[in-house]
């Protein structure tokens, strides 16, 4: 990687301005935001879409939950301060735009092409609307059933959470009169929303675009192509993306902030990104929403329930907490890493042979794209911060398994 290369990472047009949690004078700052998404649920979904209502009432919920936790200071909102870096913000977008992303633009381009040049042909591109529909219900369905799961057990064991947070930078979070309870119900009601905002690209894609019943096939094996080489691109766009939004303050009270706003539990995480942050991440960074719908669901479904299962930072509470993935640490107070959260040679050492051969056969490019916090500011992965957290689960993970063995015993 070459320096003028390695600066693009961390380019800013703007006032550099790290930020990791919201404060009482982002309060109409975030009003804004949460009209934004009220507005993109309504005319995505349309107001009579359950999705659409089901998200209305979160962005209600989290108007008023956000003085309650943070307070209220009125100030002018940052957007109206500095109008430019709204600007700013779009342009970091288009730029950071992966190939990946044109490539799966360019397949669904052409089907639609051919699918118009073709009419005559049996396409049943309605009949695949309405299936694709039902796979974005279904998909909702699954996440947010599992996700219920892991509130109603957050919920049994919510002393808990208090014990564990109490023991981090969450403290204060916990400790205030709101309390712990409400903190848990946040989070889900912060993943929920989170998950209802990502979902507009793929809906519109099958609102607004035609699929072919006699494409499929290709289409598909197509799609897979896509996916399985897009993993290094992805990682470059993930990383820019994501420093963006903890360094530059507009992106972080717009986009990223909402995800770092609950408490560090499965129940936050829909695909590692805030409200209106999914809906622009799945339209600009992400190409699933652009694959045939069958790929989509199959996709979509996989990488949000590991999503939502890699986001446990709290141990001793189901889904068992991430150990190995210094995201915990992110969530915990430190601001990197930024792009992937596993060390590749500590990879190699826990994935099976065939995964490993996958790896060994990665081009230079690509092995760069897994090591650019290494590469791009020196990040030690057996940091005091990791060595902390690794201690937090072993300590609370050995207090639960003597409660089973003492309830097993009486």
């Amino acid at each position: 990687m070459n320096q003028e290369e390695a600066n693009r990472y961390h380019h800013l047009l703007g006032v550099q301005k790290k930020r990791f949690t919201y404060l009482k004078s982002d309060f109409l700052d975030y009003v804004i935001m949460i009209v934004m998404c009220a507005l993109a649920l309504f005319f995505s979904y349309g107001f009579e879409n359950v999705m659409a209502k089901t998200g209305l009432i979160l962005c209600a919920i989290m108007l008023v939950v956000f003085p309650l936790r943070h307070g209220v200071k009125f100030t002018v909102p940052i957007i109206f301060r500095r109008p430019q870096e709204f600007w700013y913000m779009v342009i970091y977008r288009l730029v950071n735009i992966e190939p990946v992303m044109l490539i799966a633009a360019g397949i669904l381009l052409v089907e639609n092409v051919l699918i118009s040049l073709t009419p005559q042909l049996p396409h049943n591109t309605e009949l695949v609307r309405e299936v694709a529909f039902y796979l974005i219900y279904i998909h909702f369905a699954i996440i947010t059933a599992y996700r219920t799961v892991i509130l109603v057990a957050h919920l049994i064991k919510k002393e808990l959470v208090r014990d564990v947070l109490i023991e981090t930078l969450w403290k204060r979070t916990v400790t205030k009169k709101t309390g712990v309870t409400l903190e848990i119900f946040h989070s889900y009601f912060t993943g929920l929303l989170a998950h209802l905002m990502m979902l507009i690209p793929w809906y519109l894609v099958v609102s607004y675009l035609n699929f072919s019943v006699l494409f499929l096939p290709i289409i598909c094996i197509a799609n897979y192509f896509v996916f399985s080489h897009s993993l290094g691109g992805i990682l470059r766009w993930y990383y820019r993306d994501h420093w963006l939004g903890h360094n530059a303050e507009l992106d972080f009270v717009y986009l990223h902030g909402a995800h770092h706003d609950a408490i560090p539990s499965a129940l936050l995480a829909a695909d590692e990104s805030g409200f209106l942050e999914g809906v622009v991440r799945q339209a600009l960074g992400r190409p699933i929403a652009l694959f045939n719908p069958l790929m989509a669901s199959i996709y979509y479904t996989i990488k949000v329930w590991e999503n939502v299962t890699g986001h446990q930072y709290i141990p001793g509470i189901y889904p068992k907490a991430a150990e190995r993935t210094q995201h915990a640490i992110h969530h915990h107070g430190n601001l990197e890493p930024y792009g992937l959260p596993f060390n590749l040679a500590s990879l190699m050492h826990i994935l099976p042979e065939k995964e490993k051969a996958k790896f060994e056969k990665m081009t230079e490019r690509e092995k760069e794209a897994y090591r650019l916090d290494e590469i791009l500011t020196g990040f030690q992965w057996n940091n005091p911060k990791f060595i902390w957290y690794q201690q937090l689960i072993r300590k609370y993970n050995a207090q639960e398994a003597r409660k089973k063995a003492q309830a097993q015993e009486s």
